[in-house]
Protein backbone atom coordinates (compact mmCIF):
# COMPACT_ATOMS: atom_id res chain seq x y z
CA UNK A 1 0.00 0.00 0.00
CA UNK A 2 1.66 3.90 -1.04
CA UNK A 3 0.60 6.55 1.29
CA UNK A 4 -0.29 9.46 -0.58
CA UNK A 5 -0.71 13.45 1.10
CA UNK A 6 -2.36 16.08 -0.98
CA UNK A 7 -3.10 20.03 0.26
CA UNK A 8 -5.90 21.84 0.09
CA UNK A 9 -5.27 25.11 0.17
CA UNK A 10 -7.35 28.40 0.75
CA UNK A 11 -10.08 29.01 -2.18
CA UNK A 12 -10.79 32.54 -1.60
CA UNK A 13 -7.21 33.75 -3.20
CA UNK A 14 -5.78 32.38 -6.40
CA UNK A 15 -2.38 34.35 -5.19
CA UNK A 16 -2.71 32.07 -2.09
CA UNK A 17 -3.71 28.59 -4.34
CA UNK A 18 -0.52 29.43 -6.75
CA UNK A 19 1.74 29.51 -3.89
CA UNK A 20 0.36 26.73 -1.70
CA UNK A 21 0.77 24.74 -4.47
CA UNK A 22 3.91 24.99 -5.33
CA UNK A 23 4.83 24.75 -1.84
CA UNK A 24 3.82 21.89 -1.70
CA UNK A 25 5.45 20.23 -4.61
CA UNK A 26 8.60 21.51 -3.07
CA UNK A 27 7.41 19.78 0.47
CA UNK A 28 6.96 16.64 -0.96
CA UNK A 29 3.30 16.27 -0.81
CA UNK A 30 2.09 14.11 -4.03
CA UNK A 31 -1.08 16.35 -4.99
CA UNK A 32 -2.83 19.78 -4.41
CA UNK A 33 -6.59 19.67 -4.82
CA UNK A 34 -9.79 22.09 -4.69
CA UNK A 35 -13.34 22.15 -4.11
CA UNK A 36 -16.00 22.52 -6.14
CA UNK A 37 -18.63 25.29 -4.67
CA UNK A 38 -20.37 28.07 -7.14
CA UNK A 39 -20.40 29.96 -3.73
CA UNK A 40 -19.15 29.30 -0.28
CA UNK A 41 -22.43 29.12 2.08
CA UNK A 42 -20.92 28.64 5.53
CA UNK A 43 -18.46 31.34 5.29
CA UNK A 44 -18.81 34.85 6.85
CA UNK A 45 -16.90 37.95 5.44
CA UNK A 46 -16.70 36.42 1.70
CA UNK A 47 -18.98 34.14 -1.01
CA UNK A 48 -16.28 33.89 -3.54
CA UNK A 49 -14.23 31.06 -4.67
CA UNK A 50 -11.83 30.43 -7.22
CA UNK A 51 -13.30 28.37 -9.74
CA UNK A 52 -11.80 24.50 -10.10
CA UNK A 53 -11.38 23.61 -13.74
CA UNK A 54 -9.81 26.76 -15.28
CA UNK A 55 -7.49 27.48 -11.84
CA UNK A 56 -6.16 23.83 -12.16
CA UNK A 57 -5.73 23.97 -15.83
CA UNK A 58 -3.42 27.32 -15.45
CA UNK A 59 -1.41 25.46 -12.62
CA UNK A 60 -0.65 22.50 -14.43
CA UNK A 61 1.86 24.10 -16.82
CA UNK A 62 3.45 25.73 -13.71
CA UNK A 63 4.09 22.72 -11.63
CA UNK A 64 6.13 20.09 -12.82
CA UNK A 65 5.17 16.66 -10.33
CA UNK A 66 2.29 17.27 -8.03
CA UNK A 67 -0.82 15.92 -8.95
CA UNK A 68 -4.06 17.87 -9.32
CA UNK A 69 -7.59 16.87 -8.00
CA UNK A 70 -11.06 17.86 -7.58
CA UNK A 71 -12.03 16.77 -4.00
CA UNK A 72 -14.97 16.62 -4.57
CA UNK A 73 -16.68 17.52 -7.67
CA UNK A 74 -20.46 18.26 -7.70
CA UNK A 75 -21.90 15.82 -9.88
CA UNK A 76 -24.89 18.39 -10.15
CA UNK A 77 -22.91 21.49 -11.52
CA UNK A 78 -21.99 19.81 -15.11
CA UNK A 79 -22.79 16.93 -17.37
CA UNK A 80 -21.01 13.65 -17.35
CA UNK A 81 -19.66 13.82 -20.99
CA UNK A 82 -19.03 17.84 -19.94
CA UNK A 83 -17.22 16.75 -16.95
CA UNK A 84 -15.00 13.92 -18.92
CA UNK A 85 -14.13 15.94 -21.85
CA UNK A 86 -12.94 18.88 -19.25
CA UNK A 87 -11.42 15.94 -17.26
CA UNK A 88 -9.59 14.10 -20.14
CA UNK A 89 -8.43 17.62 -21.59
CA UNK A 90 -6.98 18.37 -18.20
CA UNK A 91 -5.06 15.03 -17.75
CA UNK A 92 -3.41 15.85 -21.46
CA UNK A 93 -2.46 19.33 -20.63
CA UNK A 94 -0.79 18.08 -17.03
CA UNK A 95 0.80 14.59 -18.89
CA UNK A 96 -1.23 12.73 -16.44
CA UNK A 97 -1.82 14.41 -13.46
CA UNK A 98 -5.55 14.68 -12.64
CA UNK A 99 -7.99 13.10 -10.45
CA UNK A 100 -11.38 13.71 -9.03
CA UNK A 101 -13.56 12.62 -6.25
CA UNK A 102 -17.36 12.67 -7.22
CA UNK A 103 -19.94 13.95 -4.44
CA UNK A 104 -23.62 14.69 -4.20
CA UNK A 105 -23.60 17.74 -3.05
CA UNK A 106 -24.68 18.90 0.76
CA UNK A 107 -25.29 22.26 0.88
CA UNK A 108 -28.77 23.15 0.01
CA UNK A 109 -28.87 27.02 0.07
CA UNK A 110 -25.94 26.59 -2.92
CA UNK A 111 -28.53 24.71 -4.76
CA UNK A 112 -31.36 26.97 -4.52
CA UNK A 113 -29.22 30.30 -5.15
CA UNK A 114 -28.69 29.38 -8.66
CA UNK A 115 -31.97 27.25 -9.55
CA UNK A 116 -30.45 23.58 -9.16
CA UNK A 117 -32.72 21.07 -7.66
CA UNK A 118 -31.43 19.31 -4.55
CA UNK A 119 -33.33 15.76 -4.78
CA UNK A 120 -33.24 13.37 -2.23
CA UNK A 121 -30.29 11.25 -1.09
CA UNK A 122 -31.69 8.53 -3.06
CA UNK A 123 -32.27 10.32 -6.14
CA UNK A 124 -28.65 11.94 -5.75
CA UNK A 125 -27.30 8.31 -4.87
CA UNK A 126 -28.79 6.65 -8.19
CA UNK A 127 -27.48 10.26 -10.01
CA UNK A 128 -23.84 9.53 -8.61
CA UNK A 129 -23.82 6.13 -9.83
CA UNK A 130 -24.86 6.50 -13.32
CA UNK A 131 -22.75 9.84 -13.28
CA UNK A 132 -19.06 7.94 -12.25
CA UNK A 133 -20.35 4.90 -14.52
CA UNK A 134 -20.56 7.67 -17.19
CA UNK A 135 -17.12 9.28 -16.12
CA UNK A 136 -15.12 5.44 -16.62
CA UNK A 137 -17.02 4.84 -19.72
CA UNK A 138 -16.58 8.08 -21.67
CA UNK A 139 -13.07 8.13 -21.03
CA UNK A 140 -12.16 4.43 -22.35
CA UNK A 141 -15.09 3.61 -24.59
CA UNK A 142 -14.63 4.67 -28.45
CA UNK A 143 -18.86 5.58 -28.18
CA UNK A 144 -20.99 5.15 -25.64
CA UNK A 145 -24.53 4.18 -25.95
CA UNK A 146 -26.63 4.40 -22.47
CA UNK A 147 -29.96 5.25 -21.22
CA UNK A 148 -30.70 5.63 -17.29
CA UNK A 149 -32.91 7.41 -14.75
CA UNK A 150 -31.25 10.90 -14.94
CA UNK A 151 -28.83 10.45 -18.53
CA UNK A 152 -29.31 8.88 -21.64
CA UNK A 153 -26.39 9.04 -24.22
CA UNK A 154 -26.24 7.54 -28.14
CA UNK A 155 -23.01 7.02 -29.53
CA UNK A 156 -21.45 9.83 -27.68
CA UNK A 157 -17.56 9.77 -27.90
CA UNK A 158 -15.21 11.99 -25.73
CA UNK A 159 -11.67 12.38 -27.77
CA UNK A 160 -8.52 12.68 -27.31
CA UNK A 161 -8.73 10.23 -24.43
CA UNK A 162 -6.75 10.71 -21.17
CA UNK A 163 -3.10 10.44 -20.81
CA UNK A 164 -3.53 7.59 -17.58
CA UNK A 165 -4.91 4.30 -18.72
CA UNK A 166 -7.40 3.32 -18.17
CA UNK A 167 -8.51 6.06 -16.93
CA UNK A 168 -7.66 9.03 -14.21
CA UNK A 169 -8.38 8.01 -10.62
CA UNK A 170 -12.25 8.15 -9.86
CA UNK A 171 -13.69 8.16 -6.10
CA UNK A 172 -16.51 9.46 -4.29
CA UNK A 173 -17.12 11.04 -0.80
CA UNK A 174 -19.12 9.01 1.22
CA UNK A 175 -20.05 9.52 4.67
CA UNK A 176 -23.60 7.68 5.36
CA UNK A 177 -24.02 4.27 5.10
CA UNK A 178 -26.61 3.98 1.58
CA UNK A 179 -23.97 5.78 -0.76
CA UNK A 180 -21.01 3.92 1.26
CA UNK A 181 -22.66 0.36 0.46
CA UNK A 182 -23.27 1.73 -3.17
CA UNK A 183 -19.49 2.34 -3.64
CA UNK A 184 -18.35 -1.42 -4.31
CA UNK A 185 -20.62 -2.31 -7.42
CA UNK A 186 -19.04 1.06 -8.94
CA UNK A 187 -15.62 0.01 -9.52
CA UNK A 188 -14.21 3.35 -7.95
CA UNK A 189 -12.44 4.90 -4.74
CA UNK A 190 -14.18 6.07 -1.28
CA UNK A 191 -13.10 9.00 0.44
CA UNK A 192 -14.41 10.61 3.67
CA UNK A 193 -14.37 13.68 4.48
CA UNK A 194 -13.79 16.37 7.83
CA UNK A 195 -13.58 13.54 10.57
CA UNK A 196 -11.71 14.39 13.64
CA UNK A 197 -10.60 10.83 14.37
CA UNK A 198 -10.78 7.08 13.34
CA UNK A 199 -13.70 6.87 15.89
CA UNK A 200 -16.78 7.03 12.88
CA UNK A 201 -14.67 5.77 10.47
CA UNK A 202 -14.47 2.37 12.16
CA UNK A 203 -18.09 1.76 11.99
CA UNK A 204 -17.50 3.16 8.31
CA UNK A 205 -14.45 0.74 7.15
CA UNK A 206 -17.36 -2.01 8.46
CA UNK A 207 -20.18 -0.94 6.11
CA UNK A 208 -17.49 -0.98 3.42
CA UNK A 209 -16.51 -4.37 3.97
CA UNK A 210 -19.44 -6.08 4.60
CA UNK A 211 -21.08 -4.25 0.90
CA UNK A 212 -17.58 -5.29 -0.79
CA UNK A 213 -18.01 -9.13 0.79
CA UNK A 214 -22.00 -8.96 -0.69
CA UNK A 215 -20.96 -7.59 -4.29
CA UNK A 216 -17.88 -10.28 -4.44
CA UNK A 217 -15.31 -7.51 -4.39
CA UNK A 218 -12.21 -7.42 -2.52
CA UNK A 219 -12.43 -4.87 0.17
CA UNK A 220 -8.61 -4.31 -0.59
CA UNK A 221 -9.39 -3.57 -4.29
CA UNK A 222 -11.39 -0.70 -2.96
CA UNK A 223 -8.78 2.45 -2.59
CA UNK A 224 -9.47 4.80 0.32
CA UNK A 225 -8.95 8.00 1.43
CA UNK A 226 -9.65 10.43 4.02
CA UNK A 227 -9.72 14.68 3.66
CA UNK A 228 -8.73 15.77 7.05
CA UNK A 229 -8.86 19.22 8.43
CA UNK A 230 -5.78 19.93 10.76
CA UNK A 231 -4.57 21.83 13.17
CA UNK A 232 -0.95 20.99 14.00
CA UNK A 233 1.94 22.56 16.24
CA UNK A 234 5.25 21.88 17.22
CA UNK A 235 4.68 22.02 21.03
CA UNK A 236 1.48 21.83 23.47
CA UNK A 237 1.93 25.49 24.29
CA UNK A 238 2.01 26.86 20.71
CA UNK A 239 -0.87 24.63 19.98
CA UNK A 240 -3.40 25.65 22.58
CA UNK A 241 -2.50 29.43 21.48
CA UNK A 242 -3.15 28.43 17.69
CA UNK A 243 -6.17 26.66 18.57
CA UNK A 244 -7.45 30.09 20.37
CA UNK A 245 -6.54 31.92 16.98
CA UNK A 246 -8.51 29.93 15.04
CA UNK A 247 -11.13 29.68 17.03
CA UNK A 248 -11.18 33.47 17.34
CA UNK A 249 -10.56 34.32 13.55
CA UNK A 250 -12.13 31.38 11.90
CA UNK A 251 -13.26 32.60 8.76
CA UNK A 252 -16.69 30.27 9.41
CA UNK A 253 -19.36 30.60 11.37
CA UNK A 254 -19.20 28.95 14.38
CA UNK A 255 -22.70 28.07 16.47
CA UNK A 256 -22.60 30.73 19.25
CA UNK A 257 -22.94 27.78 21.51
CA UNK A 258 -19.77 26.29 20.36
CA UNK A 259 -17.03 26.56 22.89
CA UNK A 260 -12.91 26.50 22.44
CA UNK A 261 -12.98 22.55 23.17
CA UNK A 262 -15.63 22.03 21.24
CA UNK A 263 -13.95 23.67 18.61
CA UNK A 264 -10.43 21.71 18.89
CA UNK A 265 -12.36 18.47 19.28
CA UNK A 266 -14.21 18.91 15.79
CA UNK A 267 -10.41 18.83 14.38
CA UNK A 268 -7.33 16.48 13.73
CA UNK A 269 -5.73 18.71 16.61
CA UNK A 270 -2.40 17.72 18.39
CA UNK A 271 1.48 18.40 17.84
CA UNK A 272 2.99 16.64 15.03
CA UNK A 273 3.47 13.61 16.87
CA UNK A 274 -0.63 13.45 17.75
CA UNK A 275 -1.61 14.30 14.57
CA UNK A 276 0.98 11.42 12.83
CA UNK A 277 -0.46 8.99 15.33
CA UNK A 278 -3.91 9.82 14.19
CA UNK A 279 -3.18 9.43 10.55
CA UNK A 280 -1.88 6.17 11.14
CA UNK A 281 -4.56 5.00 12.44
CA UNK A 282 -6.50 5.72 9.40
CA UNK A 283 -4.08 4.10 8.18
CA UNK A 284 -4.32 0.55 9.50
CA UNK A 285 -7.84 0.51 8.81
CA UNK A 286 -6.82 0.51 5.13
CA UNK A 287 -6.41 4.51 4.33
CA UNK A 288 -3.89 5.35 1.89
CA UNK A 289 -5.01 8.44 0.42
CA UNK A 290 -4.76 11.94 2.89
CA UNK A 291 -6.38 15.49 1.37
CA UNK A 292 -5.44 17.74 4.18
CA UNK A 293 -6.28 21.48 4.50
CA UNK A 294 -5.22 23.91 7.61
CA UNK A 295 -7.34 25.51 10.00
CA UNK A 296 -5.30 28.15 11.03
CA UNK A 297 -5.62 31.97 9.99
CA UNK A 298 -2.12 32.11 8.57
CA UNK A 299 -2.29 29.52 6.42
CA UNK A 300 -4.66 31.89 4.57
CA UNK A 301 -2.62 34.60 4.88
CA UNK A 302 0.44 32.57 2.42
CA UNK A 303 2.12 31.39 5.75
CA UNK A 304 2.84 27.91 5.18
CA UNK A 305 4.90 26.91 8.60
CA UNK A 306 2.35 24.93 9.39
CA UNK A 307 2.43 22.94 6.02
CA UNK A 308 5.80 22.33 6.37
CA UNK A 309 5.89 21.05 10.10
CA UNK A 310 3.26 18.57 8.59
CA UNK A 311 5.55 17.47 5.97
CA UNK A 312 8.37 17.14 7.48
CA UNK A 313 7.03 15.58 10.86
CA UNK A 314 4.01 13.64 9.63
CA UNK A 315 4.48 12.63 5.66
CA UNK A 316 7.81 11.98 5.66
CA UNK A 317 8.28 9.34 9.13
CA UNK A 318 4.76 7.45 7.55
CA UNK A 319 6.21 7.49 4.20
CA UNK A 320 9.34 6.07 5.35
CA UNK A 321 7.99 3.57 6.89
CA UNK A 322 4.96 2.35 4.60
CA UNK A 323 5.85 3.14 1.37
Amino acid sequence: MTITFGLKPDEFDLNNIRRAFQTAEQLGFDKGCMGDHLHETIITEDRSLAEAWTTLSFLSGKLQKLRLGICVLNINWRHPVLAAKMGANLDILSNGRFEVALGLGLREPEYLAYGFSFGSPSERIKKCEEFAYLLKNLWTSDNLTFKGRYYALQNASVYPKPVQNPHPPIRVAAMGEKLITAIPKWGVGWYVQDIPDITPYREQVKWMDNACRQEGVDPKQVNRGAKLQVIIAETEKELNEKVMRCYQKSAFKLPKQLTVDDYRKSYVTGTAERVREIIVGFVKLGASDFIVSFMDPEFRENDFHSVELFSKEVIHPIKSEYN
